[in-house]
């Protein structure tokens, strides 16, 4: 008799231990998510960022082309 009860204090013991450890992965879950969340919205931001300086750095390019050949065709 007093080994079972032994048994079940431990079991008891166990069970409330894997329940903390169940909500702190909850909570470091939770945090990883919100972590990445974040990390999405920045490269997203990031991304158009870089995409609208490559739009103006090539249209940049292409003007200064047109005015070169434009210089050109004056010259000649």
């Amino acid at each position: 008799m007093n080994k079972d009860l032994i048994i079940e204090k431990i079991k008891k013991e166990f069970q409330e231990q894997m329940e903390i450890v169940d909500l702190e992965i909850s909570k470091h879950s939770n945090m990883l998510n919100a972590l990445l969340l974040k990390i999405c919205g920045i490269f997203k931001k990031t991304h158009v960022q870089y995409q609208s300086d490559e739009e103006m750095l090539t249209k940049e390019i292409i003007i200064k082309k047109e005015c070169i050949r434009h210089k050109a065709f004056l010259f000649y």
